[in-house]
């Protein structure tokens, strides 16, 4: 079920080798109904089929399809962070382009007036 070999069982219950924490907590969950005894923000998570159920007042519930896809909210998070930043930059020097030509517009004119 945890898709380890005889030997690491052996290592594991001789004490040699530690039991990686993601295998007691899916041994605990087996042992609980699937609901998690954690201290933590995790405390009281349960499944229910292909549903991550976390319990904070409404339960809150995420597909395993949700869970595969993080990698991709994670990613787009960033790019929305990376795109913002480039359209205040973009807002500012449009700003000081604009500033700049009037005042160089202005400046035509008084030439245009002296010399014209």
């Amino acid at each position: 079920m945890l898709h380890v070999d005889v030997v690491t069982v052996r290592r594991w219950k001789s004490g040699s080798t530690a039991v990686p924490i993601l295998c007691v907590k899916h041994l605990e969950l087996l042992d609980a109904d699937n609901v998690l005894r954690c201290p933590g923000v995790w405390q009281g998570t349960r499944v229910e089929g292909s549903r991550l159920v976390i319990p904070y007042g409404t339960d809150m519930a995420f597909d395993y399809a949700e869970v595969d896809r993080l990698s991709q909210y994670r990613r787009l998070y960033h790019l929305h962070a990376l795109q913002t930043d480039l359209v205040e930059k973009l807002m500012m020097e449009r700003d000081f382009y604009r500033e700049n030509c009037h005042r160089q517009a202005k400046f035509g004119l008084m030439l245009n007036k002296l010399f014209g």
